[in-house]
């Protein structure tokens, strides 16, 4: 659960990083029951007395109308719809000149994007890379934040630390709070721990969130399916999309398998890839999934 100090800090964080001016206008296309559209499409827009133009569904067509026809000036989004902005054609046809920053969250956002964004839109380009609720910013972006500071909170003290402790400062009130509620309540370490432990197994879809250890399970429980692991594979338009190793008892299309587990789960945790395997590879640790991983990170490289 999160505290109202959790979610002021928060709130701290996306206005120390969002280049506030008088005219701050944003667009509500992330869903608000996700943390990313809670805080800084929701609380922060009602905070700061902002305008807020939310969105039903993605259109793009419709965004970009909102854009050039509000003058919006932040636009807190998720890879896909940063990919359409950096690369659909139909972005030529508006004036986006009043969008100040665009910051891409709920999943990773590829490096050929972090240069194409914000090369066609001429605006600061900020993104999330493990830490939702904490901005990134690129090696070169195309223009820096007034006062000559990157817009991380300040230290105690008004001290400046450099880039790594600014970034640490940011995450750190958020976690000390909940340390001392695990501090206070029995029982609540070993859930921290746990939960810790199930975060690094997660896959981002469109910025969904789909447990690996769910989709294996239900990959278990086909007769032809002895052995299984799901990692995260990456995708260009969803950021990562779900990829199952297995191994097999009997002959079985992959197609079957996708279409078994489509049946079972909601669309956006199906499996997109199969790779039949004699047997799923683990570390000496015992570790399946970081063995794949590895291994399909530099297929990619490769490839």
């Amino acid at each position: 659960m999160l505290t109202h100090r959790n979610l002021v800090a928060v709130k701290c964080q996306v206005e120390a990083g969002a280049l506030i001016g008088e005219n701050w206008r944003t667009l509500g296309i992330v869903p608000f029951f996700h943390i990313y559209g809670l805080v800084a499409l929701m609380n922060f827009p009602l905070y700061f007395g902002g305008l807020c133009v939310t969105m039903p569904r993605f259109d793009l067509a419709q965004l970009l109308r909102h854009v050039q026809g509000h003058e919006l000036t932040h636009l807190y989004l998720v890879p896909p719809i940063v990919l359409a902005l950096a690369k659909h054609p139909l972005v030529d046809q508006f004036d986006l000149s009043s969008v100040k920053l665009v910051h891409s969250g709920g999943a990773p956002l590829e490096e050929a994007l972090q240069q194409a964004c914000p090369a066609r839109l001429r605006c600061l380009v900020t993104h999330d890379r493990d830490e939702p609720s904490v901005p990134r910013y690129p090696a070169r972006p195309r223009a820096r934040p007034r006062r000559g500071r990157w817009p991380h909170p300040p230290q105690h003290g008004g001290e400046d630390r450099g880039p790594r402790e600014r970034r640490r400062a940011a995450r750190g009130r958020a976690r000390r709070d909940l340390r001392a509620r695990a501090e206070r309540h029995e029982g609540l370490p070993k859930l921290a721990r746990g939960h810790r432990r199930s975060v690094k197994e997660l896959i981002k879809c469109k910025g969904m969130q789909v447990a690996a250890a769910e989709l294996e399970g239900l990959l278990l429980t086909h007769p032809a399916v002895a052995d299984a692991a799901v990692i995260p594979s990456p995708n260009e338009e969803a950021g990562e999309v779900p990829k199952a190793f297995v191994v097999l008892r009997t002959p079985l299309d992959p197609d079957a398998l996708m279409e078994f587990i489509a049946c079972c789960v909601a669309p956006h945790k199906k499996i997109r890839r199969v790779q039949i395997l004699d047997a799923i590879p683990r570390s000496a640790s015992g570790k399946v999934r970081r063995v794949l991983v590895e291994q399909e990170r530099a297929a990619q490289r490769a490839g």
